[in-house]
């Protein structure tokens, strides 16, 4: 193939996903860094980059550190009902709750998934107490697991816990909401946007930021990845010698997802302590890959030491976004040491 095809091809079919990588792992490059990266040019990066913000509804934040900010782990709350509210009733309880950083609608072994964050243990205990009582009637029944370990993704978290910091400035709060809503903000509108000329004072801060490990990542997610189902699930398991075993088999599989998507099959993957030893987030174009490589590939994997395993099909976000993007499963290789 001549060089010039060659190109094209790759600008088609390999570029528009690495690109999503890049801005996944650091969503401030520049269009020029990005075009040096992968040797295109700086109009080529630009063009396809607009088609992609459009089209995969790529949206630019930040992974925050919520003990950096002055908060307990975040929880992943599951709710069944017994009885199912009216979606009006859950949402006038809980989607402007200053601690809900993402809410999840299920079909399955849960009716509602949460993220709950920017809270301290204490108004933790009232928290969960005061949402039981609001949904009384209709006997829902809470599974609380604490957040530890993530291996893959990130939950991301919502302006009002910015503001809520009592780690953080006003000045500060003012220039990391404005990178939460865009991770590629220029400096020259953020300094309009806080009302400052000096462009060094909010290079200064967001540099600060970064040292003191509030800002954990400057990142994006892929709200339209074109994949419909989206499945979530949690196990609880009784270890064995074999569990590293486990886990590398495991590794192995989901590494072998097909290339060219736009997001990863696995787009969370998270220890946690309580109900809970590990969560998983999965989504999947097609109702045969959620079932060969969802909870039932777990299930196969960990049937030797699984207790527990309850899942759900995610079918509608009512707060804050998934955590979908493209992984290179580097980090959680580094962590469990595979």
């Amino acid at each position: 193939m001549p060089a010039s095809l060659e190109k094209q091809a790759y600008v088609k079919n390999e570029l528009p996903y690495e690109l999503l990588k890049a801005l996944y792992n650091n969503s401030r490059l520049s269009l020029r860094d990005l075009a040096k990266q992968h040797g295109v040019s700086h109009h080529v990066v630009s063009s396809l980059l607009k088609r992609m913000e459009k089209d995969y509804g790529i949206v630019y934040t930040l992974e925050l550190d919520e003990n950096r900010l002055g908060f307990a782990n975040g929880r992943i709350v599951t709710i069944k009902f017994k009885n199912k509210p009216d979606i009006e009733i859950i949402k006038e309880k809980l989607i402007n709750d200053p601690f809900v950083q993402d809410l999840y609608l299920a079909d399955g072994d849960f009716d509602l998934i949460m993220h709950v964050s920017g809270i301290t243990e204490e108004e933790f205990k009232v928290w969960q107490w005061h949402v039981r009582k609001y949904f009384n009637k209709y006997m829902p029944l809470l599974r609380t697991s604490t957040l530890t370990t993530k291996y893959v993704g990130f939950m991301p978290l919502r302006n009002k816990a910015i503001m809520n910091s009592p780690n953080l400035s006003e000045f500060e709060k003012k220039v990391l909401t404005i990178l939460n809503e865009n991770s590629r903000e220029k400096i020259s509108e953020i300094a309009k946007k806080v009302k400052v000329k000096d462009l060094d004072k909010v290079i200064y801060v967001i540099k600060k930021l970064k040292e003191r490990g509030i800002i954990k990542r400057f990142t994006s997610i892929t709200t339209k990845p074109g994949k419909s189902i989206i499945q979530a699930f949690g196990a609880t398991v009784n270890p064995s010698n074999n569990h590293s075993n486990y886990v590398t088999n495991f590794y192995n599989e989901v590494f072998k997802e097909e290339k060219h998507q736009a997001t990863s099959d696995y787009i969370l993957i998270t220890d946690t302590i309580g109900y809970f030893d590990i969560f998983y987030i999965a989504n999947f174009s097609r109702g045969e890959d959620a079932e060969k490589r969802g909870a039932e590939m777990y299930k196969r994997i960990f049937a030797d030491e699984l207790l527990v395993i309850e899942k759900a099909i995610i079918t509608d976000i009512l707060a804050g976004y998934l955590p979908q993007h493209i992984d290179t499963f580097e980090e959680w290789k580094k962590k469990a040491q595979l």
